[in-house]
């Protein structure tokens, strides 16, 4: 938290490149950076019925329940929203990437690429999609936002499973089950959709005080 307090202090605030930066609020990031007693955390262990290692889930659970106890948060268990986000977010991905100039490029200079680039080059999607993903993406902000309104953090695992090979693209199964290709990042996506500022942490119950980041 003091690291990106720091890094904070010092990129935050307009930029003429960027129409989206806001101007900086009158505060101090360095001096609210220590996480209060009592702040109240939502806790999401899953992501509707997409499936996640057994043991990532349980040790999560685990690393989470001795964070809560060691800050003295307030812990509260939900589930995401009722929408399809990742639909959505493969809507967005096609609508938002200059697919005419990567084939261009590609067929001029032949570039190994993954697999899910590969198939995105090659989808060809109706118009309604754009629309769809651009409508669902509102209404899951909007719900985000009435969530937002009454914790601090959302907190879920970063992925469904631990380490793959390097050369995979992605797991094809969880615990022996298949999966879809983008069902071991389920928890990811949807906060790119947001643009909410999400912090990727790495848990070890083998530490003495049960969590390191």
């Amino acid at each position: 938290m003091a690291d990106a307090a720091l890094m904070l202090s010092v990129i935050a605030g307009p930029d003429p490149r960027d129409r989206w930066s806001i101007p900086c609020a009158d505060l101090s990031w360095t001096d609210i950076a220590p996480l209060p007693r009592g702040t109240r955390v939502l806790y999401w262990p899953t992501w509707h019925d997409q499936k996640i290692e057994q043991k990532l889930r349980e040790t999560t659970d685990k690393a989470v329940a001795l964070l809560a106890e060691a800050c003295g948060l307030e812990l509260v268990v939900g589930t995401p929203p009722e929408i399809d986000v990742h639909a959505t977010f493969r809507a967005m991905v096609a609508l938002e990437t200059d697919l005419t100039g990567m084939r261009a490029l590609l067929a001029e200079k032949p570039l190994p690429v993954s697999n899910a680039v590969t198939a995105l080059l090659a989808e060809s999607r109706p118009f309604e999609d754009a629309t769809d993903a651009i409508t669902a993406r509102k209404a899951f902000v909007d719900e985000i936002a009435k969530i937002m309104s009454g914790c601090d953090f959302i907190l879920t695992p970063t992925l469904s499973v631990t380490a793959f090979a390097k050369d995979q693209d992605g797991p094809s199964t969880i615990d022996g089950n298949p999966i879809l290709p983008y069902e071991w990042c389920p928890f990811t996506s949807p906060f790119n959709l947001t643009g909410q500022p999400a912090y990727p942490v790495a848990w070890s119950t083998d530490y003495p005080s049960g969590c390191r980041s």
